[in-house]
């Protein structure tokens, strides 16, 4: 859950400007698929659980570096 996932600073700056505020992203890598957990400036005390049910575990390891690649060359 919550406590297991990963904050992703990039990720929350992007999703902040998307957003219009301060917001917090986590990623969670389980067993099944990858989960995001997001906290905004709109509703601070909750967080909000999005599973990519369309991306399993051995499929994200790829979309994690390709991730990464992007934010280094930017």
């Amino acid at each position: 859950g919550l406590r297991w996932a990963q904050h992703y600073e990039f990720l929350s700056h992007q999703m902040a400007q998307q957003l219009g505020g301060p917001t917090e992203v986590r990623v969670e890598v389980n067993k099944s698929s990858p989960v995001v957990w997001l906290k905004t400036w709109l509703s601070p005390n909750i967080w909000v659980r999005v599973p990519l049910t369309e991306i399993h575990q051995g499929d994200f390891s790829p979309l994690f570096r390709y991730t990464l690649a992007i934010m280094l060359l930017a």
